[in-house]
């Protein structure tokens, strides 16, 4: 009788322990697509910065506000993902860094809708130097999970 209710036990140890193993697991599946996400998308604004003197300032505001939009939706995924306990500060360090672009962007976007030049000159150097921080917190987290 004790070994028929010692079995069940086991059993769900060996569950959770599996589940816990897969957690890592599961970050290093889900983090790369992300990764990856970030990386397109950033050349998308390059792209879209080189060429800003060929469109409109309503196409640029249009443009940015896409770029900003995606980017939160990337930040959201990336937020809903349950680091490793190690990768924390490395993700919290990036999804802060996608907030500080996201908001360069918008503000790109803003200076374009008021056809602002200075202001959006201003933007663009705040979103080069977010884009810095924002690349470096991806490769630091990308590195990390690659030891996973």
């Amino acid at each position: 009788m004790a070994v028929r209710l010692a079995i069940p036990l086991v059993l769900a140890c060996l569950v959770l322990v599996a589940c816990g193993d897969s957690g890592d697991d599961g970050y290093k599946e889900e983090f790369p697509p992300l990764s990856r996400q970030i990386v397109a998308l950033g050349e998308q604004v390059g792209a879209g910065i080189e060429t800003a003197g060929e469109s409109s300032d309503e196409a640029l505001a249009d443009d940015f506000d896409g770029y900003a939009q995606e980017l939160g939706d990337i930040e959201q995924k990336l937020d809903d993902l349950e680091p490793p306990d190690d990768l924390a500060e490395a993700q919290d360090e990036l999804v802060s860094a996608i907030g500080d672009v996201q908001n360069s962007l918008e503000q790109i976007a803003a200076a374009a809708r008021e056809s602002d030049a200075p202001a959006a000159r201003q933007a663009t150097m705040d979103l080069i130097e977010s884009s810095e921080a924002l690349r470096d917190a991806r490769r630091t987290l990308a590195d990390e999970v690659g030891q996973l």
